[in-house]
Order: C-alpha cells, then sequence, then structure tokens
C-alpha cells in the first residue's frame, strides 16, 4: 500500500472518504467491504476496515431426515369393550345342580324355580380363576307368579363366588325377591350389603337384565326388550375388588329359602355371560 506523508496530489491516487468514520484519505488507504462500503485501513488510518463475518457465509441450512417412511395412525384398542364382544348364551343343562328337593326345573335356556319350600337349591359352573377379573357381563330375563302368603321368596340370579354352598362366603350377587305386593324388587350386593336396589317390578312381566363390570364400574341395567339396545332403568355402582378368584357362577338357586307361607314361581332364562381378561 502507497503511504503519502501529506496531502498533495498523487497522481491515480485521489482523496475519498471513508464510509464509516467519515474522516478524508488516499485511495490506497481504504478497501471496500463486502457489502459495498469504503473503509480506510493501514497504518496513518481510523482501522475502520473488518472482513465479512463467518457465519454470514456458512453452508445452507439442512433439515434432518426426522420423518418416519409409511407412518400410520394410531390405532384405537377397542378389542376389551362389552358393547363390541359376541355375548355367549349359556345351556344350563351343562351347569351341575343341587337340587334335593327337586325345586328346580332345568332345561337348556330357561330354569323353572318353586320358591315355596325352606330348601338349598341350585345350579352353578366353574369358569377358573381370573375369568371374572377384568371386566364381564350377564344377561338374563326374569318373570314370575305370586299365588298367595305374606312372605317374600328370595333367590340368587346370578352370584359370583369362590365357594359353593357357603352362603357367607365372599360373593358379588344379585338377588331377586318376590313379594306378596306381589312383585319384584332386585338387589345388588357386594361385601354383604345391598349397594344398588330396583323396586316395584311386575312380577308376571318378563324383565331383560343386564350387570356389567368395566373395571371397577358396575351397572344394572333394566332394558325394554330382549335385543338389549333401549335402557329403561340403570344405576352404577363404583367398587374395587380383587375378583380374581371368584371362578364360580351361581346361576340361579336360594340357601335355606326360610319360606312356608309364600306361594311363589320364578322362571329364569336367556343367561347370556361374557368376559374380557385383559393382559
Amino acid at each position: 500500500m502507497t503511504r503519502h506523508t501529506d496531502r498533495e496530489y498523487y497522481p491515480g491516487d485521489h482523496l475519498v472518504i471513508c464510509d464509516r468514520c467519515g474522516f478524508k484519505y488516499y485511495r490506497s488507504q481504504t478497501r471496500k467491504e463486502w457489502q459495498g462500503w469504503l473503509t480506510c485501513i493501514g497504518s496513518g488510518t481510523k482501522g475502520c476496515w473488518e472482513p465479512r463475518h463467518p457465519q454470514d457465509i456458512t453452508p445452507p441450512y439442512r433439515l434432518d431426515r426426522q420423518w418416519v417412511e409409511d407412518n400410520r395412525p394410531q390405532p384405537i384398542d377397542d378389542f376389551d369393550t362389552l358393547s363390541d364382544e359376541i355375548w355367549t348364551v349359556q345351556d344350563w343343562t351343562t351347569y351341575s345342580e343341587t337340587d334335593p328337593d327337586s325345586r328346580l326345573t332345568v332345561a337348556s335356556g330357561q330354569v323353572d324355580l318353586v320358591l315355596n319350600q325352606n330348601a338349598d337349591a341350585r345350579i352353578y359352573r366353574y369358569f377358573g380363576d381370573d375369568f371374572f377379573k377384568d371386566r364381564f357381563g350377564f344377561r338374563i330375563t326374569l318373570s314370575g307368579s305370586h299365588a298367595g302368603g305374606s312372605l317374600s321368596g328370595i333367590m340368587d340370579l346370578l352370584r359370583l363366588t369362590d365357594e359353593i354352598g357357603n352362603q357367607n362366603a365372599p360373593a358379588i350377587y344379585l338377588q331377586a325377591a318376590i313379594n306378596d305386593t306381589p312383585d319384584i324388587d332386585l338387589g345388588l350386593y357386594a361385601g354383604g350389603d345391598i349397594q344398588i336396589q330396583i323396586s316395584s317390578l311386575a312380577v308376571s312381566t318378563p324383565h331383560y337384565i343386564e350387570l356389567t363390570l368395566d373395571d371397577s364400574l358396575f351397572t344394572l341395567t333394566l332394558y325394554t326388550d330382549g335385543t338389549y339396545t333401549t335402557v329403561l332403568q340403570q344405576s352404577t355402582l363404583e367398587w374395587v375388588w380383587d375378583l380374581r378368584y371368584f371362578n364360580y357362577l351361581l346361576a340361579p338357586g336360594f340357601f335355606s329359602l326360610g319360606v312356608s307361607e309364600l306361594q311363589a314361581n320364578a322362571v329364569v332364562t336367556d343367561l347370556q355371560v361374557r368376559s374380557i381378561t385383559l393382559t
């Protein structure tokens, strides 16, 4: 770079103004920056010239390849809902039976019970450990008749238990009482106490009953007909209980029916069972 000691004229080296500091210099004392500014550089100047920052000339930004080929939406797990499952109609002639006084008349899809005798009678089936552990459902049809007397005939429509023949064993059970009004009262028992009660159902009318457990929620529902689509009445119960070893289903039956004055009968038909064990 040519250095001048005074402000005289030098051919080919004219005077210019630094675009940054505004001072006057010879052209040989300046240099153009990347954006076109003419700035001073070297001894005897303010040293305004700056190189272009390296970050201004980095390679173009590239996206990382983070997508997944053949991506698909998350499927909806609907295999464990009772509404999407097939209900199995039970054949009561395949169940075990205890009936010392011939109070039961058992056919494939129907059981007739005589409720005027002090006796134990029941039909039952062993389903095995874990069958009713998580979610299950029962559907059953009940009707009856009453011919007189002043006492109630109480029967188990459904009883889940770990011990057959012992009414004091831990159990979840749905009872029906035919009384002298006459009408039918339904009661869902858990922990030895009644938890849900549906009262004053007509004796001679068929009642379409569904009991389900979805995790810890029991739902007792009455429907208008055997298609189980139109709800007539419904009640729910939150109840946490380990049903892992409740492997017997007693349906239907009664324990020591202490009735002598009552003359009543019950007809139970079309038991359907559905169990879902989650893994």
